[in-house]
């Protein structure tokens, strides 16, 4: 790492349950976190010359899972170098993902397959010859427009009921956040 850290032409991520913090704040319930406790983590980045990458949604990542004595952390996290963020500066974390956004140009909207079309009423497996890849893109762009009106009409727009549940955990999580020992957030269900 220390190689790394020094040549500032690399791109790199670290990322990962450090399980430690890197501010008083963050930790709800239990004991108090002092700064003795993260002094090392903190000098550790520093050194290293990372910064952490912009969050988005609940603060905390880690519960100890007891009713009694709530415990929230914020372990898991990503950190990078000068170079990446200067090369992604609209980069930002999901609790499970790495989102890296790029200023690009306005394209065609992605197609998504869900699995639950092979389950629907008439449909069947198109014969292509060729290659692997070959038969997956000819049949990808056989079934595009036929199986984005199935969806529209069979089953409501999947990827905007996967949207609309992230927003209600992000609003768990956020209730969860403002008042993390009550109970009842934090057994909400969506």
């Amino acid at each position: 790492m220390d190689r790394l850290s020094h040549n500032s032409t690399y791109y790199w991520f670290i990322g990962g349950d450090f399980n430690s913090l890197l501010a008083l704040n963050e930790r709800v319930g239990g004991d108090q976190v002092s700064y003795i406790e993260i002094e090392e983590f903190i000098s550790c980045v520093d050194d290293y010359q990372l910064q952490e990458l912009k969050y988005i949604g609940f603060n905390f990542t880690c519960s100890n899972q007891q009713r009694n004595t709530k415990v929230f952390s914020r372990l898991d996290r990503f950190l990078a170098n000068k170079a990446t963020l200067d090369a992604y500066p609209k980069v930002f974390i999901n609790p499970l993902l790495l989102l890296l956004h790029h200023t690009m140009t306005k394209r065609k909207k992605p197609f998504y397959f869900f699995n639950m079309w092979t389950q629907a009423l008439g449909f069947k497996e198109a014969e292509v010859k060729g290659s692997s890849m070959y038969q997956v893109v000819t049949t990808l762009k056989r079934l595009n427009k036929p199986l984005r009106q199935l969806n529209k009409e069979a089953y409501g727009h999947v990827h905007h009921e996967v949207v609309k549940t992230q927003q209600e955990l992000h609003q768990v999580q956020h209730d969860i956040h403002a008042q993390p020992m009550d109970g009842e957030a934090a057994t909400a269900t969506i």
